[in-house]
């Protein structure tokens, strides 16, 4: 394939560089690394000032990327404002004996009348980038026709991608290719009688973007289990799992640590969003009952935060205030993704929570962890993310609830470290098959299967 004319793909992907968002990051290295393999990339995406958080660093690689504004949505505008601006009877500024940082960007909520509901709904259906939709569609087949592409790739959520993929895809006759990289209708039942309802309109949707896709991928064998069972038989023989992986350019091999004195402050720390019952309070807990009973001596360690907090700050101040935590925890705002890299490149021990409600998911950040050749701190249940990293000796498994386990754990990390028996390189041998440049090798491998079938050969 490398010696033959290269193909090209068209990628729309709501989230891409400068975007911090994690979801960027997926369709960010295909770009990279599809040249290699027979395939030139071409990508339609959101304008910068649509993104929440951006990176200031250059695309380290070059690209052509078409960027298209969303149209103006009350829905975006309100959601926006939610995150920037106080909620009413929300603490001030600066509260004194407040953990800096600790500050929730999660939208308040409070009880709205029927209609409020409704009307939210109707302008987030599928989600709130639907304004996104026309414009991108549009724009999408555009660039079909003059790029000649030979397959659009979509990615999502968010899932008005894959709408305005669909779209371009019908009006151009190009093959459809969607990447789930987190479910669609396939998470959380819906509850209401409202919800309910809507969730009928996205499942329609979703039908018919499976339809017309000939390829169907999902970041995790588990959502691929879900996506096939919620979709049979339509999936049956054209989903496929391809997970995320970590880019080796970004993680030079890692130096050998000397043991550690028994004075030096470790470093416990945590990348990305606080949300989805992502609650490190047990942690915290755990910390502090150790400090209090001896376990770990008077500053000895320090666990820092990076990135938003989506879940009530309430009760975690509470417990930093209970057990005096304030000079040993902070929490930060997000950085630049190379910031992030050598941040958790610095770290000792890397903390990951995964929850009860996403027993599939295997987070982005899990690779890049496993990337450092750090400790780990897994706090899971018995997961499809457990079972992932049970083969590595440099994680540490505690459930997120279970505070005795959490300090059997944390007194296992910590030893290794201290001792000096945590070596950083053991495990990045055998990562070889995690490395975006394989997993994009065998992306390649399945769009060039894709070409051979033409659009929609799935459809019914």
């Amino acid at each position: 394939m490398n010696d033959a004319t290269p193909r090209r793909l068209l990628i729309v992907a709501y989230h891409f560089h400068p975007d911090l968002e994690v979801g960027a990051i997926r369709s960010v290295k295909f770009a990279k690394y599809l040249p290699e393999f027979g395939w030139e990339p071409h990508v339609v995406t959101a304008a910068v000032r649509d993104y929440e958080r951006v990176d200031p660093a250059p695309l380290p690689f070059a690209c052509p990327v078409e960027r298209v504004a969303m149209w103006p949505s009350v829905v975006k505008i309100g959601a926006r404002l939610s995150r920037r601006v106080p909620r009413l009877g929300g603490p001030p500024e600066a509260t004194p004996g407040a953990t800096p940082g600790l500050r929730s960007t999660a939208p308040a909520r409070s009880p709205a009348p029927f209609w409020k509901r409704l009307l939210l709904r109707l302008g987030s259906t599928p989600d709130i980038y639907v304004s996104w939709l026309v414009p991108a569609a549009w724009r999408a087949f555009k660039a079909a026709r003059r790029e000649g592409v030979g397959v659009i790739y979509t990615s999502g959520p968010p899932d008005t991608g894959h709408l305005a993929g669909l779209i371009a895809s019908w009006l151009s006759g190009r093959p459809l290719v969607s990447d789930f990289r987190d479910p669609w209708t396939t998470g959380r039942r819906p509850e209401t009688a409202l919800e309910r309802f809507f969730h009928r309109i996205d499942r329609w949707l979703e039908t018919r973007v499976l339809q017309r896709s000939t390829l169907v991928l999902a970041a995790t064998p588990g959502l691929r289990d879900r996506m096939v069972e919620a979709f049979r038989p339509l999936l049956d023989t054209k989903c496929v799992a391809l997970i995320n992986g970590f880019d080796a350019d970004d993680f030079p091999p890692p130096a050998p640590r000397p043991a550690g004195a028994a004075e030096r402050v470790l470093s416990f720390v945590y990348a990305g969003t606080l949300y989805a019952g992502r609650d490190p309070a047990p942690f915290l807990v755990a910390i502090g009952e150790m400090l209090a009973e001896g376990a770990l001596a008077p500053r000895s360690v320090r666990v820092d935060f990076y990135g938003p907090v989506e879940i009530d700050t309430a009760p975690l101040q509470q417990t930093i205030d209970r057990l005096a935590l304030h000079d040993l925890v902070a929490f930060h705002p997000s950085v630049s993704r190379q910031q992030c890299l050598d941040i958790l490149g610095r770290a000792d021990v890397l903390l990951l929570l995964q929850t009860d409600d996403l027993p599939w998911a295997l987070p982005a950040k899990n690779f890049e962890y496993l990337a450092t050749g750090n400790e780990i701190l897994l706090l899971s249940g018995p997961y499809e993310l457990a079972a992932f990293l049970e083969p590595y000796d440099s994680v540490h498994r505690a459930h997120p609830q279970d505070v005795p386990g959490i300090k059997a754990a944390i007194a296992a990390v910590v030893s290794r470290v201290r001792s000096g028996t945590a070596d950083r390189g053991r495990n990045l041998a055998s990562l070889t098959h995690l490395h975006k440049r394989e997993l994009t090798r065998e992306f390649a491998r399945l769009l060039d299967t894709v070409v051979s079938q033409g659009p929609g050969k799935g459809e019914k």
